[in-house]
């Protein structure tokens, strides 16, 4: 959500929602009387800080306060959510990816999702490689205290908080409907990462690393699974979830672009300051997006239920760039 002040933030649910029921869900949300509530809607007192922050986190109110309104034909606003709730570390960043995935459910939402490295959703199937990643955002991205010179530990990335708010995602996103669009360099910058902590001295022991590039073999062959099957894995890894439509990308370089259609909005993510992001609901940005998309595609070649030799190909490629960590993965 752009940066609102409260009153701008109070006069787009009081359009939005019928005034009764915004003072319903105020009344339980806040835990105050019914006179308060309409009190707060009518801009008659001050909301408090800790109590707008429950407002504006509330997943009835996130796709009003997240429309970026009327613009002219060329002009489009975005929203950066950092600006409202700074990711700082792991636990706020995976808030902030579980937030919005609360957005969607249903039959009818599709995620189209476009990326130079693997899904983010993804690397939540091994829990390890996730913390790894968050890891490294935590000590570059998001400068966390206490991790300047921290050696890499699963346990502490991934505490119990984060591990709970990690599942319930995963679980969510197997259940969307997707079709997206995938390199054979996806896992080459998670590699690259890997090498580079490893001669940094920040895993303990070879074994730690090791276990990281058996789990990158692991995803490569449940993902190669999904193209096969065209449905996703549950987080089980042993039943099918929801529909997936792969294509390899041959040709297009892209950034990490996110299209969420569901029958009443088209929302799209984009990369920032990457693993953060931008967000609008801008509907010409909307369905610009998904002609791209479709444009593209005519330059991709399908991998999901199509021939087994392209697969076999693609996925070799991605497992031959772990030959870079100097492992023997067949033992």
């Amino acid at each position: 959500m752009a940066s609102r002040t409260q009153s701008e933030i109070l006069d787009l649910l009081n359009n939005n929602f019928p005034k009764f029921e915004l003072a319903h869900t105020f009344q339980e949300l806040l835990k105050i009387s019914k006179p308060t509530a309409y009190k707060y809607l009518s801009q008659d007192v001050p909301i408090s800080y800790d109590q707008m922050n429950k407002i504006i986190n509330h997943d009835r109110f996130q796709t009003v306060l997240y429309e970026s309104g009327t613009t002219s034909a060329s002009n489009i606003t975005w929203n950066y959510p950092v600006f409202d709730r700074p990711v700082t570390d792991a636990l706020s960043y995976v808030q902030s990816i579980n937030n919005f995935i609360r957005l969607f459910s249903g039959d009818d939402v599709e995620i189209k999702y476009t990326s130079y490295e693997v899904p983010l959703f993804y690397y939540m199937y091994y829990p390890r490689l996730f913390a790894f990643k968050l890891f490294c955002w935590s000590k570059t991205i998001w400068k966390t205290p206490g991790f300047e010179d921290a050696h890499f530990d699963e346990t502490k990335v991934l505490t119990p908080e984060v591990l709970e708010i990690m599942e319930d995602t995963l679980v969510r996103f197997t259940q969307l409907k997707s079709t997206e669009y995938w390199t054979d360099q996806l896992f080459d910058n998670t590699i690259r990462q890997i090498h580079y902590f490893r001669q940094m001295e920040y895993f303990d022991n070879i074994k730690v690393c090791k276990q990281l590039a058996q789990d990158i073999l692991s995803l490569i062959r449940l993902m190669k699974v999904m193209a096969t099957t065209g449905k996703k894995m549950a987080k089980d890894k042993s039943t099918h979830a929801r529909e997936i439509t792969i294509y390899k990308n041959d040709i297009y370089f892209t950034n990490n672009i996110v299209s969420v259609h569901s029958p009443n909005h088209i929302i799209t993510f984009c990369a920032f300051d990457n693993p953060n992001y931008i967000i609008t609901m801008d509907p010409k940005l909307g369905i610009r997006t998904s002609e791209w998309l479709e444009n593209m595609q005519s330059g991709c070649t399908r991998l999901t239920q199509n021939s087994e030799l392209v697969r076999l190909g693609f996925f070799r490629t991605m497992e031959e760039a772990l030959d870079l960590l100097g492992f023997d993965l067949t033992t």
